[in-house]
């Protein structure tokens, strides 16, 4: 008879969530705002890439819709 062992993962992974704050607006992750924008993840990589706003913090990146909206009417897109 073989003893069953717990597996191997001590503790399965947590999400995080941003703080919300009233009157402060809330930082979205890339697929949030490429729904809210109609373009693939893809495009929000590229884009980022050539400047458009951020918060990158490790290997997280977060977008501030408002920014991202003003930094798109300047470069025409």
């Amino acid at each position: 008879m073989t003893a069953s062992h717990p597996p191997l993962d001590p503790e399965p992974r947590r999400v995080i969530a941003f703080p919300q704050r009233s009157g402060r607006e809330p930082w979205w992750p890339k697929k949030r705002l490429a729904e809210y924008l109609d373009v693939s993840e893809r495009t929000i990589e590229r884009w980022t890439a050539e400047g458009m706003p951020c918060l990158r913090s490790r290997r997280t990146v977060r977008y501030r819709p408002s920014d991202v909206e003003a930094w798109l009417e300047r470069a025409g897109a």
